[in-house]
């Protein structure tokens, strides 16, 4: 079940000032998860662009895209990856 996660397309929006954003780039780390990391900062409103809300209308970190599904909350981002 692992390589299936691992083989599939994975995109972090991430912010490093932001704990839950740490804990799932923590989890990415120790299940040795290939991703797409894409930095935010939050201080210059990254978050609060047209383009972000469009792919996550919570405009919120982190965020992932894993194939089709997209999910914005760091404790389901967990719970998927786990």
């Amino acid at each position: 079940m692992e390589d299936i996660i691992r083989k599939m397309s994975l995109t972090l929006y991430f912010s490093p000032v932001s704990q839950p954003s740490r804990a799932v780039l923590a989890l990415l780390a120790i299940g040795n998860i290939k991703y797409e990391g894409k930095v935010l900062d939050l201080f210059k409103g990254e978050a609060r662009t047209p383009e972000y809300y469009e792919l996550n209308p919570l405009g919120r970190v982190p965020f992932i895209i894993h194939d089709k599904l997209h999910l914005a909350e760091s404790n389901a981002i967990l719970i998927h990856l786990v």
